[in-house]
């Protein structure tokens, strides 16, 4: 009993300790009461990029996109920005500009239900944020009636 009084009191006094430190900006304190410092959390690394992307068309005429992502452990929070370039039929090429469509979350899967018509492809563009940090951007093309190469990074 007299060990686990003398723990509960030690803990206590080292709460208030921190707590001072923290309620006056005073990191003299720490080396007064004799007890290390207060470690700053390391940042994680900038969110993982998306891979092993790939595509399903709908029976309503959209279009999913699944990808996977591993985030280290313990980072939270990891959303992915969907991006859209559209080449026409008609050989007007694709726009050199991306469209921002939405984001997706945890499932890391997207929609697309705004596919115009006479498209003959597509390139969706998958970027990772956490805490503003954006992670490196994947790419995955569709070519409508043709078969499509692999994801790449963009």
């Amino acid at each position: 009993q007299s060990v686990d009084a003398m723990h509960t009191l030690g803990a206590t006094m080292i709460t208030k300790i921190k707590a001072h430190a923290q309620a006056n900006a005073d990191p003299n304190v720490f080396s007064r009461a004799n007890i290390p410092p207060r470690k700053d959390a390391s940042p994680f690394p900038p969110p993982s990029r998306a891979h092993a992307l790939r595509t399903r068309l709908n029976i309503d005429g959209s279009l999913t996109l699944r990808w996977k992502a591993r985030q280290p452990r313990g980072a939270t929070g990891t959303i992915y920005q969907i991006l859209r370039r559209v080449a026409a039929s008609d050989g007007s090429g694709p726009s050199n500009d991306f469209v921002h469509l939405g984001t997706a979350g945890h499932d890391k899967a997207f929609t697309d239900r705004t596919i115009p018509a006479g498209t003959a492809s597509l390139t969706y563009r998958v970027v990772p944020v956490r805490s503003g940090h954006f992670g490196q951007a994947a790419e995955h093309n569709v070519n409508f009636g043709v078969q499509t190469p692999r994801s790449r990074v963009a």
